[in-house]
């Protein structure tokens, strides 16, 4: 990574990080990552449950769809608070991460039902109406056949592990559209029918308001993508039309994730000149939406308690990755715990830069701009934090492009964040 971004050219360094070769063990570590306790659950996660139960109990006429969107940056942890989600309620999880990414988690396999190209409007609200028809069938008959005597947390705990194997999920909702009738003035009734079998199904758990969430990840493709009639409508509008429809007091909600904001802009639905049964009717009280979640409070979680008591302490791999985004801290100790990672004593070179906390620090030797960018970062920041800034970038560079040149690329791949890395390692440190 570090000899790409030293290179003349875009051109150059992009075909630096192509040429590299990915080791399998990387995308496990990854993989591993999703499977290690989850810190803070009282702060991060049960706070945003209770908001969307919330939303869920006042879903009504007053607002435009039963649907909220969650934002944060790449590796900041929304898949992961979706699994943990899953603990309490029923999440019925959709990846629309484009074919033949790296990243992680991978494209669900019942992603090909969303993205129908060359679909006009009204064909395109009927399919996605079939679609969550028999998305709700095959989660009202899985819970369906559970015994009622199984715990709350077991059952749960078997959907999550059916919806994950994405391949079975997908054939059986793929089997149930078949079984429907395609008439137009028939699927309303077909979507009712069985969005009340689904809240039968799912009385035996716990939460009183929210008991279905409908997650779409990567959910940006839907809103980059238009259909082909004149009306040139994002897919992401057809479906939040079709979810309008879902009655209240179902238990069921609805939520997008991404990376960029685009997914909550809901003004597209609002003013259109094109599409008519986008104005509001005259006279007609104005409809609310549901804001989007941004908190996600999991940024230093992985940071021990206490203040270092020596610079060993300090400038010690284990403490420093501990520092901004929790995926730095997870790799590295599943990267050892798999023997790609060895112990490393690289992080002494970082001492001279830590020149706000060291009392005689000495000035930095010459180094090229780029450099300097990638281990100080940016020059804009609060003062009492730029000494801490530069000591964490510092380490986390200078471990990973160090004497184990071997990770530099399989890191920057293995987090299927592709180019965003560089920026959050030096945005976050």
């Amino acid at each position: 990574m570090l000899d790409a971004l030293l290179t003349e050219s875009i051109a150059a360094g992009e075909g630096l990080l192509a040429a590299a070769a990915i080791n399998p063990q990387h995308y496990e570590i990854v993989q591993a990552g999703y499977r290690h306790p989850y810190l803070r659950q009282e702060t991060i996660s049960q706070p945003i449950l209770h908001r969307m139960s919330e939303y869920a109990h006042a879903w009504s006429e007053n607002y435009l769809f039963p649907l909220t969107s969650l934002i944060g940056p790449s590796m900041i942890g929304k898949t992961r608070l979706l699994q943990q989600l899953s603990k309490s309620i029923c999440v019925v999880y959709i990846c629309l991460r484009p074919h033949g990414s790296t990243g992680q988690p991978p494209r669900s396999k019942l992603a090909d039902q969303l993205f129908l190209v060359q679909k006009r409007a009204p064909q395109l609200e009927l399919q996605y109406t079939l679609l969550l028809a028999a998305i709700f069938d095959v989660v009202a008959d899985f819970f369906s056949l559970q015994s009622a005597q199984t715990s709350e947390e077991e059952r749960l705990l078997r959907w999550y592990e059916f919806n994950d194997e994405s391949e079975m999920f997908a054939s059986r909702v793929v089997q149930k559209l078949a079984e429907l009738s395609s008439t137009p003035d028939k699927a309303p009734a077909q979507l009712s029918t069985n969005l009340q079998k689904l809240h039968n199904s799912t009385c035996f758990i716990k939460n009183p308001h929210l008991k279905v969430l409908l997650a779409i990840d990567e959910a940006r493709a839907l809103v980059e993508l238009q259909t082909c009639d004149a009306l040139k409508l994002s897919y992401s509008r057809i479906l939040r039309r079709v979810l309008a429809t879902i009655p209240s007091s179902r238990g069921f909600f609805a939520i997008f994730t991404d990376t960029t904001s685009t997914v909550a802009d809901t003004n597209s639905t609002l003013h259109n000149d094109n599409d008519p049964s986008g104005r509001p009717e005259p006279g007609s009280r104005p409809k609310k939406v549901f804001e989007p979640i941004y908190d996600i409070g999991t940024f230093d979680s992985k940071v021990p308690p206490g203040r270092p008591k020596t610079w060993a302490d300090l400038l010690s791999p284990e403490r420093l990755f501990s520092y901004g985004l929790p995926f730095f801290r997870i790799y590295v100790e599943e990267a050892k715990k798999s023997g790609l990672l060895p112990e490393s004593n690289s992080t002494a070179g970082a001492r001279p830069r830590c020149d706000g906390l060291c009392p005689k620090g000495r000035p930095s030797e010459k180094k090229n701009h780029w450099l300097d960018t990638m281990l100080n970062g940016d020059r804009i920041g609060i003062y009492t934090l730029q000494a801490l800034q530069k000591c964490t970038r510092s380490v986390h560079w200078m471990f990973l492009c160090g004497p184990h040149n071997g990770l530099r690329h399989q890191l920057y791949f293995a987090g299927g964040c592709d180019s965003n890395m560089p920026r959050a390692t030096v945005a976050f440190g």
